[in-house]
């Protein structure tokens, strides 16, 4: 058998052996190089974002209620009384957040006090105070409204004004369940005032009264010159 001669293929060389290996590994590490990278950054800020929201959210809430706490009490502090009588003179009066109740002549706290009644008392025509007995220096109403003064000369017309009132501020607070002062309240007067209505009219003494400043309680009989016979004095 005639001899023949043998074909050897080369082996690769390392260098093509690198060659090549680059070329099989060369998409991977372009898709790697090439896909966008996750920032971490970006997740920490939508974090603080949602935490900021949700406290501002929570201190909005409280803020909120405790408004809406601190109103309630302050209305409940404004409508709860916190007098039942306001002292002894006019300062002390106002100091207790009492109102000068011209219609009766009385320093009450807002719980005896009606607004509508002092109204209309004011609206009346020939409405007039006087600095003395004879009747002829008259007081500007706006000065009667002060309460500042002991009390005022009236003629005989107001004290019948007076009663007329008297018994209208009674009635209206037995209607609306309302306190009534101390001095309205005192069955005497009611008693007085029927007989000054009912009676002839030579059992009065004088035609010209003196119109008494008072500081009854508010919800009970008596006060602080309320009784026409203790002037000066405390009652009840």
């Amino acid at each position: 058998m005639p001899w023949q001669r043998q074909k050897y293929n080369l082996l690769p060389s390392i260098e093509d052996k690198q060659i090549s290996d680059t070329r099989l590994e060369s998409p991977v590490d372009e898709r790697v190089e090439t896909a966008p990278l996750k920032h971490p950054r970006a997740s920490t800020q939508s974090f603080w974002m949602i935490l900021s929201g949700s406290v501002l959210l929570t201190l909005t809430v409280i803020a909120l209620t405790s408004f809406i706490v601190f109103k309630y009490a302050v209305s409940r502090a404004i409508t709860k009384p916190t007098v039942d009588q306001c002292g002894s003179t006019p300062a002390e009066a106002r100091n207790l957040g009492c109102i000068f109740e011209t219609t009766l002549s009385l320093w009450v706290p807002p719980e005896c006090y009606d607004f509508e009644l002092e109204t209309t008392y004011l609206q009346q025509p020939g409405l007039k105070f006087y600095r003395d007995v004879n009747l002829t220096e008259e007081v500007s109403l706006r000065e009667v409204k002060t309460g500042e003064s002991i009390g005022w000369f009236v003629p005989w017309d107001h004290h019948v004004r007076h009663c007329s009132f008297a018994f209208r501020k009674l009635h209206r607070a037995a209607a609306y369940g309302k306190k009534i002062d101390g001095y309205v309240l005192q069955y005497a007067h009611t008693e007085h005032c029927l007989k000054m209505m009912t009676e002839p009219e030579d059992w009065r003494s004088s035609i010209t009264q003196f119109d008494m400043r008072m500081f009854p309680y508010c919800g009970k009989e008596g006060g602080f010159n309320v009784n026409s016979q203790h002037r000066g004095e405390w009652t009840g």
